[in-house]
This record gives C-alpha cells, structure tokens and sequence, in this order.
C-alpha cells in the first residue's frame, strides 16, 4: 500500500526500455497554486480515480478491513457501497432529470448507507420535483429516524429559494403602491 501510494505521488521512477535510464513520473496530484505543496482537495477524487484507472482499476479506497478476506462478500460489499455513495455524490451536482431519476431510485435501495447518500444527494439537487418520490420512501420505510431525517428533507425542498425571494421582494418593490406626494421626504 505504501508502495502504491509512492506511485500515485509521482515517486516512483520509470526506467525506459532497453536503456535502464530513469524517467521522473509527473506527480499525479500536482501542487495546488493557492497552496504550494499541498493537493488540490477538491480535485484529489478525480486524481485518484484517473490514477487507479492507469494502475489497472486498483480501487484504493476500499481496501479490505483489517481480519477481512481480501475477495470476501463483505469487503465486496462494502467497496459496492462506498463506489454507488460516490457515484450519487456525483450525480447529485450534474443538472437534469436523468441524474435526479437515479438518485432517487436509490432512496429505497436495501442498504441503509446508499438511502442515507441518496438522500443527502436529493438535497444537494435541491428539486421540488423529488418530494413526491420522498414521500414514497417515507412510506416504504420502518425506522423512525429515516423517516424524520425524509420528512425534514421534504420541508426543506419547499422552503423557497433565494433566487425566489429575491424575485418576489422585487415584485413587491414595483407593484407597491406609490407614496403621497407630500410624505415623501418625511420619514
């Protein structure tokens, strides 16, 4: 793993064939303009995604658990949960009505770690449109806790916007009625 990870910083050195001379790597996470030295956090899970993709699909996130078989149901599992908690997160900042679809197609998935990430998707797409499908949810599931965290979800998806209330503050601005001509100056 620590080898692993020496690569993916660009340490490792590549030797050219036939001439046994070594070639620097470039750094697979290069230094952050606004921090020098440090990666770029926000676009460290694509890095590591293109990464693990030039390595051969090695998934370096989830590794087997410390006790676990490296090829067993539960280190499957539970890399299948943390890859599809990943995929919403995506979905959920990519605009339209496909993406929305399957995040909300998760929110009664049989895993309750792929509900929750589903849920905390829908809120990130912040759409009217999901409250009927939460409602849904609510219904199909037992635990209370679920089930309040939906219905607060729901609440918060008809809270108007900002853009709304900037829209309606600006309607009221030009429908109000216009003042006295006398009162005017007097406030």
């Amino acid at each position: 793993m620590l080898l692993l990870g020496g690569f993916l910083a660009g340490v490792v050195v590549l030797f050219r064939q036939g001439g046994g001379q070594p070639e620097e790597v470039p750094p697979a996470f290069p230094a952050s303009t606004t921090n020098p030295g440090r990666a770029d956090a926000r676009a460290l899970p694509r890095r590591l995604a293109a990464a693990a993709g030039a390595v051969g699909a090695i998934n370096v996130a989830t590794g087997p658990k410390p006790g676990e078989a490296e090829g067993s149901a539960e280190a499957r599992q539970r890399a299948y949960v943390e890859n599809r908690v990943a995929e919403l997160m995506e979905l959920a900042s990519q605009d339209g009505p496909a993406s929305l679809d399957i995040v909300l197609s998760e929110l009664t998935n049989r895993d309750p770690e792929i509900r929750k990430a589903a849920l905390e998707a829908t809120l990130q797409v912040r759409s009217r449109e999901a409250i009927p499908r939460l409602m849904e949810a609510a219904e199909q599931t037992d635990d209370p806790r679920e089930k309040a965290a939906i219905a607060d979800a729901i609440e918060f998806l008809k809270l108007p916007t900002l853009a709304e209330v900037t829209d309606q503050m600006a309607e009221r601005a030009t429908n109000a009625p216009p003042e006295p001509a006398g009162r005017a100056g007097n406030r």
